[in-house]
């Protein structure tokens, strides 16, 4: 892509629209490996690219990056050096190439979404697994929350479980704080099915 393209507002913005750039988490820091970060630059030999970079700017660039193991693309771990975005940007101020300017936009305006997201992504991963656990070792649990999923009201859930109304509903606040349960987006529709075929029960 020409240089001229990218340096008008919508050519850079198109261009920064293309870019993709996966941040990898090292000890729950995100961060661009020299690999990511070449090639998002163009570079026709991306992490040699970068390294020579790294190199030349070793005394700035070592504050804001560190050496780490990653997984290659034939299953072996393998040292390469991986930066945080305040080192993916000078790294890409540094680089003479025509998708620099675009890395950098990116980096700049659109970074902050994609670790936001990663963060989240982490955040729910971990969130599931301690729900999944939590379930694992209360069987009640593993019941209210099926009979909750199958729309069912909280006195009926009593009902068979054994409990009273007020119980099961602090059974299903705690299941909530611990993000084990999430009402079913149907969730109104489910009890109505319910409420057709038991009569009588009450509504909550």
């Amino acid at each position: 892509m020409s240089n001229s393209t990218s340096s008008s507002p919508q050519g850079l913005e198109l261009l920064a629209n293309s870019i993709s750039l996966t941040p990898v988490e090292v000890k729950g820091q995100k961060l661009f490996s020299s690999e990511e970060l070449g090639k998002a630059l163009g570079f026709q030999y991306p992490r040699q690219s970068i390294t020579k970079i790294y190199e030349r700017n070793r005394k700035e660039l070592k504050h804001y990056s560190i050496e780490v193991k990653l997984t290659s693309v034939d299953g072996s771990l393998r040292n390469t050096r991986a930066f945080t975005r305040e080192g993916a940007l000078i790294v890409s101020m540094l680089a003479r190439t025509n998708r620099a300017k675009a890395v950098r936009a990116w980096l700049a305006r659109l970074g902050d979404t994609v670790i936001a997201e990663a963060e989240r992504k982490g955040y729910l991963e971990a969130r599931r697994e301690n729900a999944a656990e939590l379930l694992a070792a209360r069987p009640l649990w593993q019941k209210i929350a099926r009979y909750k999923g199958m729309g069912l009201y909280n006195a009926e859930i009593g009902r068979l479980t054994g409990l009273s109304k007020e119980t099961v509903r602090k059974h299903l606040r705690r299941m909530e704080n611990c993000g084990i349960i999430e009402p079913p987006a149907n969730l109104h529709q489910l009890q109505q099915r319910v409420q057709r075929l038991l009569p009588g029960m009450e509504v909550e």
